[in-house]
């Protein structure tokens, strides 16, 4: 089964002018906040599932069971908050696809491959293709536990960098075409004298505008400019320019 040809692809960055004419999105990150994480559990062995199942919703965790990849993918919504449990032994090969699909989708999903027995060569193997974790059956209740909040904080992490990164391409999108063709040589470096010189503006204009930049992507400092505008990948725009960083 070709599970990529069910799963989306996942688009790369856009530059820093085309982020200009972002929608406005502050109610998606909203939105995100408030989700539960959801632990999904893709097993053929339905008692397998309904076991695992009971010990985490007995921890309090939102758990979903799928008997194959392909119901997963069909029900599964990119973006959302969780975990994957998934079988990755025969005849559940397509399993191990699916942790594949994943990791080529960059979706931020934490995965937990599973099988009767990870040999030294299969669990780098499924560590490579995605998953964060490799238990063998039957999984002893606490290691599944460690395991999945180990697994759910990295997927915490991941989730709270892609999310930082989409909140600060809308930020730069509230930017003037002036501001944002300065916050490119800011990054590259150019102090605002040089800037200044470039543009064939005044120094006090470029002083505006870095003040004006500052406050429309909320950063209390030029470093967090700096860091927002490389998160809103501004980085990849043909008019940076190489330049030492100035002290």
């Amino acid at each position: 089964m070709n599970f990529d040809q069910q799963s989306d692809s996942v688009p790369h960055l856009q530059t820093f002018k085309s982020a200009r004419h972002a929608p406005n999105v502050d109610h998606h990150f909203e939105d995100v906040a408030i989700q539960p994480i959801v632990v999904s559990i893709v097993d053929g062995d339905a008692q397998n599932s309904t076991r695992l199942r009971a010990v985490l919703e007995a921890r309090g965790y939102d758990v979903q069971t799928f008997p194959n990849g392909k119901a997963f993918l069909a029900a599964h919504k990119t973006g959302r908050r969780g975990c994957l449990l998934v079988d990755t032994s025969p005849p559940g090969t397509e399993g191990f696809a699916l942790i594949k699909t994943l990791k080529s989708t960059d979706c931020g999903l934490a995965t937990i491959a599973m099988a009767p027995h990870f040999s030294a060569a299969r669990a780098v193997e499924s560590i490579r293709a995605g998953a964060s974790d490799c238990l063998e059956l039957p999984i002893d209740d606490e290691v599944l536990v460690r395991s999945l909040e180990a697994s759910v904080e990295q997927a915490e992490s991941v989730a709270a960098a892609v999310a930082f990164a989409a909140l600060a391409k809308h930020r730069v999108s509230t930017l003037t075409a002036r501001q944002c063709e300065i916050l490119d040589l800011i990054v590259a470096g150019h102090p605002s004298k040089n800037i200044a010189a470039d543009l064939d503006i005044s120094q006090r204009t470029v002083e505006n505008h870095r003040a004006a930049i500052a406050r429309k992507t909320c950063a209390k400092s030029m470093a967090a400019v700096v860091h927002s505008a490389i998160c809103a990948n501004c980085h990849l725009m043909n008019s940076v320019r190489s330049a030492p960083l100035a002290g």
